[in-house]
């Protein structure tokens, strides 16, 4: 596609459509799609919203994942597969959901509408029960919700238990003199994510809505939106032009996500962290949006739009960064 830095033409527009051999393998369109989004926070860097159907065969084409497990495992993962799935038979119109990540962990927002918010609830509590009878390296206890109906807990999770459980622990070599312990890391990367208590999550009926909230940021923001309505943000204007019945969305701003990531990183690898950037230059959102829509017979599609000059400002700004600051005497790099 023609594109003009300098000039007026500078976004991609992208459409890809796709068509199975077989019509199992096509989403079913819905509505409702816009109003479910409305209610994420929007300034999440990450956000998108699902319809069932999207969800449901994104699940089937999952499950294929579970045949390479050795036989144990596999049994354990189709009993939480059967408790984890139930939610969705409460599903009204599908899943929206946030994400955000940096110094203060990892943070997710989602809400899902229902016709049955007490069912729901409660098989999310049979999924977190047949979650911990599994005993794959997850921990939690409970915690206790302060204002209206919901569960919560408190989570953490042993990697060296999980790697075992999985039988992946072979595929890390033993910690050799003067190197970092691989396992170590991750797990400090799960502390650096989650909390070095554990990660906080929470589940709340709000109406006819289930909202779940991980880490502690966005629990009131999270709460008062949904109880308010919602509000107009960047993945509901998503629907205005779609091109054909939606079934996804998602959007995202990849210089927040890149400077969240960074400090992250920062915390995950300690004093190796000082060799990573100290932040991504401040700028103007680069922004990237995808829209899923289908006709229900015979094609999915998808529509990805981003605007070219705003990822060339950021690269360029990367650029100046990483050079040398001039001496007061010489030229940079003397």
């Amino acid at each position: 596609l023609p594109v003009h830095l300098f000039g007026v033409t500078c976004d991609l527009d992208a459409l890809v459509r796709m068509t199975p051999t077989d019509v199992n393998l096509l989403t079913k369109p819905g509505a409702g799609l816009d109003n479910l989004a409305r209610l994420i926070p929007g300034d999440m860097p990450f956000t998108a919203v699902m319809d069932s159907s999207s969800i449901k065969l994104m699940m089937e084409m999952s499950k294929g994942d579970l045949e390479v497990l050795p036989p144990a495992v596999k049994a354990k993962m189709d009993r939480l597969w059967a408790a984890w799935t139930k939610p969705m038979s409460c599903m009204k119109t599908g899943v929206a959901m946030g994400m955000s990540f940096g110094e203060k962990g990892f943070e997710v927002v989602s809400v899902m509408d229902t016709n049955d918010p007490e069912t729901a609830l409660q098989q999310i509590k049979d999924g977190w029960k047949a979650m911990l009878a599994a005993d794959i390296g997850v921990t939690a206890t409970d915690l206790k919700i302060l204002r209206g109906s919901g569960v919560g807990y408190l989570a953490t999770i042993d990697m060296q238990k999980m790697m075992d459980t999985f039988g992946m622990a072979g595929m890390i070599p033993p910690a050799q003199d003067g190197q970092p312990d691989q396992l170590a890391m991750m797990q400090a990367a799960c502390e650096a994510m989650f909390g070095e208590n554990g990660m906080t999550i929470r589940y709340f009926i709000e109406g006819d809505h289930i909202l779940s909230v991980i880490g502690n940021g966005r629990l009131v923001q999270a709460r008062q939106l949904v109880a308010d309505g919602g509000a107009d943000n960047d993945l509901s204007a998503l629907f205005g032009d779609t091109l054909a019945e939606s079934t996804w969305a998602a959007t995202m701003d990849i210089r927040q996500l890149a400077d969240d990531g960074l400090s992250m990183m920062r915390t995950v690898l300690g004093p190796m962290g000082a060799m990573l950037p100290p932040s991504v230059p401040a700028g103007e959102p680069v922004r990237v949006t995808m829209v899923g829509s289908s006709n229900g017979k015979t094609w999915d599609q998808v529509r990805i739009r981003t605007n070219i000059k705003d990822w060339y400002a950021m690269v360029k700004q990367f650029q100046m960064q990483a050079q040398p600051v001039a001496s007061a005497g010489g030229t940079a790099g003397e």
